[in-house]
Formats: C-alpha cells, sequence, structure tokens
C-alpha cells in the first residue's frame, strides 16, 4: 500500500467511501502521535480506554486522535477499519440520515510500532451540566438511568432526553430507520456499539460509533447466534427505545421504522426474529 498503488488505492476509497480514508505511513496521525511521545506540549491526553490513548491538539478542537503501541489493539482497529470501509461499500448511510450519523475514522496509520487514527471531535454538548464528561451517551430506553463513566461519559435517559429535544419522536424515527439501514442494507450487525451526542450549527446530533465487535450479516434465519448479535446490538445498552418503558408510543414509532427498512431490504422477516428477541 505505498507509493502509486497507495495514491491509486486512496483515489478510489475516496470516490466509493468519503467518510474514511487511508493514510500512508508519515501521514497527519503520525505526526500527532510523534508530539505526544516526544511530550510535545501542543499535544495532550484527554482519557484512555479501548487498549488506547485519546489526545489532541491544543490549536485544533475539531480533531481527536487515539493511539496503541500495543499489537492485538492495532490489529483490531485494522479489522475495524476495513470494517467502515465495507460499510459504506455496502450503502452509504449517512446520506439517507440527518439526526443520526455513523461517526468513522478520517485517517487511519498502522506501522510495525505504532496505530492509530483521527477522528471528528465531538463534544460534550451538555458541558455546563457535566462539566467533566467525556460524552454524553443517550438512553432512549430507560426511564430513570443515570452513571458516568470516566472513560465512556455520562448515560443520560428518557427526561433528560425529553427536555433536551421537544421533537424527540424525530430522533427516534431516525434512530429506527438508521439501525433499520445498518442491519440491512450495510449489512452488519453493529454488536457493541454507541450512541452519543453531539451538537452541530446549535442542533443536537446523534452519532453511532465502535465497531470493533461488529460482524457483517449473512442473514441465515436458521443462525440463531447470528441474530443473537444483531438483537443484542439493540438490546445490549437501553440506547434505544424497548417494551419496558412507560411511553411505548416511543417504542411503537421506532419499531415502524426499523420494520420499513428491512421490509425495504428484502430482509422483514429476518429482523421480526430480531424484535422477537429484542421484546421477550
Amino acid at each position: 500500500m505505498f507509493n502509486t498503488f497507495h495514491l491509486t488505492l486512496t483515489h478510489i476509497i475516496d470516490q466509493l467511501f468519503p467518510n474514511t480514508t487511508i493514510s500512508q505511513n508519515g501521514g497527519s496521525v503520525l505526526d500527532v502521535i510523534e508530539k505526544f511521545n516526544a511530550k510535545d506540549k501542543s499535544v495532550r491526553e484527554l482519557t484512555y480506554g479501548g487498549g488506547g490513548v485519546i489526545i489532541y491538539m491544543l490549536d485544533d478542537d475539531t480533531t481527536l486522535y487515539k493511539m496503541s503501541k500495543k499489537p492485538n489493539t492495532c490489529e483490531t482497529w485494522s479489522s475495524e477499519n476495513d470494517k467502515y470501509q465495507q460499510i459504506f461499500k455496502n450503502f452509504d448511510i449517512n446520506s439517507h440520515t440527518t439526526l443520526v450519523k455513523l461517526l468513522t475514522p478520517i485517517e487511519y496509520v498502522n506501522t510495525t510500532k505504532i496505530c492509530g487514527f483521527s477522528m471528528n471531535w465531538i463534544h460534550n454538548p451538555l458541558k455546563e451540566k457535566f462539566p467533566d464528561a467525556v460524552s454524553i451517551q443517550t438512553m432512549f430506553g430507560d426511564e430513570t438511568f443515570s452513571f458516568d463513566s470516566p472513560q465512556r461519559g455520562v448515560f443520560v435517559g428518557i427526561p433528560l432526553l425529553e427536555q433536551l429535544l421537544p421533537n424527540i419522536e424525530d430522533y427516534i424515527s431516525e434512530l429506527g430507520r438508521f439501525m433499520g439501514y445498518l442491519h440491512y442494507y450495510c449489512k452488519i450487525d453493529g454488536l457493541d456499539l454507541e450512541v452519543i451526542m453531539g451538537k452541530e450549527n446549535g442542533h443536537y446530533r446523534l452519532y453511532v460509533i465502535d465497531f470493533d465487535q461488529a460482524q457483517f450479516i449473512t442473514y441465515d434465519l436458521e443462525n440463531k447466534k447470528e441474530i443473537h448479535n444483531v438483537y443484542w446490538s439493540l438490546g445490549a445498552v437501553s440506547y434505544f427505545p424497548n417494551i419496558y418503558i412507560d411511553n411505548q408510543s416511543y417504542y411503537e414509532l421506532f419499531k415502524y421504522n426499523y420494520l420499513e427498512i428491512a421490509k425495504k431490504a428484502g430482509h422483514l422477516d429476518y429482523a421480526l426474529k430480531v424484535l422477537e428477541l429484542y421484546e421477550d
């Protein structure tokens, strides 16, 4: 992936996967990592987790960088980067949504000694209420849940979301469509994903992140493990409305939009099996 071949491959990926790029060794990600390792004061650590350290440049509040020296972590990140490319090859999900977006790497680099990637910095939009939170994780499936994790951020439930989002039904509808697109057009289960909140041009936006454990789907109706993994992307954490919340209209809205996309993709029977587990 070097020299002429690298340039040709980069051009192809720019055309096919505009949300993801591949970097030759020595790109901007590597430059920032080298500054951090050299204890350059212009680069600071934000937090750590997932086998890596998240860093940023003092003069740039738009980009975060994640780095690791662990071979196993680098192998995982390389695989995850490949998944993002395949996702957008299957379906350009971000061109079909407005309020919910898939957050992908800007640039990825992997040398024999270190790996890292850059990504858009989704700032905590509730800084006044949660000044120390690294992110705001949205729990549309929980009435009271409140949890603060130094690595993952603050988890907020339906009462606060209703205050923040007067048009909360629009977000729920699009979450249903987004997960339908993810499962039945992008063809990936989304296992262990996260949903965080950001703010752009004065409006809240949701971002879906973390695909290191995700696997692509075969739609085998007899593959119980695969169907369970698709269900678990919905049910592992209460990011999405479910049958247990008081306002069941939220769940019906999410379900309707999810199934509509599955039906259009020709996978309604599969989606019904997924929701059968989700509603159990």
